[in-house]
């Protein structure tokens, strides 16, 4: 782009013009609690076929898909949640306590022993879900 200055000079400005539809500054990152940024990853796995605990579990076919919690309160989808399953166990903390068995030793893989690994009653059922 060429500009006349006021004495009449004409010079290329192009090295400096940034058109106006540019961003220059990135847009801030939205900050969310980490309560949110859970109920995000959780939608996210659920909208995909994960059940919200992680890969490589993967949601039972019959399982309702409602991506949360207000959701699922409204729902009248039946089928398999994690809430009717035999392996939620509340010690203190709601656990999946689906046994592992490795070399003789029975293991519980999916209690971490952290919040991460708490399993909400509404949510939908994965693959191995048994019935109370």
């Amino acid at each position: 782009m060429t500009t006349t200055d006021p004495q009449g000079f004409d010079y290329d400005t192009g090295l400096f013009d940034v058109p106006d539809s540019a961003r220059t500054v990135p847009e801030p990152k939205e900050k969310l609690s980490r309560t949110a940024q859970q109920h995000r990853k959780v939608a996210r796995r659920i909208g995909a076929g994960i059940h919200p605990l992680g890969e490589p579990i993967r949601l039972h076919p019959d399982a309702p898909r409602d991506l949360d919690y207000q959701e699922a309160k409204r729902s009248t989808a039946g089928g398999p949640r994690c809430g009717s399953c035999r392996f939620r166990e509340i010690q203190g903390w709601p656990k999946c306590m689906l046994p592992t068995v490795i070399g003789g030793r029975t293991i519980f893989p999916r209690n971490t022993g952290s919040d991460a690994s708490d399993v909400a009653a509404w949510w939908p059922a994965c693959t191995n879900w048994e019935p109370r």
